[in-house]
């Protein structure tokens, strides 16, 4: 299991080239950073939208290009599933924490399920779930 779970904005820091975000991810060997399947769909939803709504060739096809380099940038990390036990663990936490969105519970659920520390700007939410450990490290 990775040490390190960049959340979904981090994850967009990093594939656009953030100039604290990258180098700090650089330092780290393979297998020390991950991403959650959760930030994997919520990419590949967004590139989907712009490729449905687009009707001009050009744009559909820089929606399909980014969508390309999303893809090709997630193999940096290792990605993690949402098990059973982190949907149980989600579930807890959206009735502790109903003003969060239920796309950062689940990331966070399945960081403590996996023991992982949280690589996110969003501390004002993140910060609230009980038991995770964050890091920002876009500052």
């Amino acid at each position: 299991m990775p040490a390190f779970i960049l959340d979904t904005d981090t994850l967009s820091l990093y594939q656009q080239g953030h100039p604290r975000v990258t180098p700090a991810v650089d330092l780290w060997p393979d297998g020390a950073l991950g991403l959650t399947i959760i930030s994997v769909e919520e990419q590949f939803t967004g590139w989907l939208g712009l490729v449905r709504q687009s009707k001009r060739v050009d744009r559909i096809s820089a929606a399909y290009d980014g969508w390309v380099k999303a893809a090709r940038s997630f193999k940096r990390f290792d990605v993690v599933g949402y098990s059973v036990s982190a949907i149980a663990r989600f579930q807890q936490l959206k009735k502790l924490l109903p003003g969060i969105g239920g796309n950062d519970l689940r990331i966070a659920a399945i960081a403590l399920e996996a023991g992982a520390t949280v690589v996110t700007k969003n501390r004002a939410d993140f910060g609230r779930v009980p038991g995770l450990t964050i890091v920002d490290w876009s500052v």
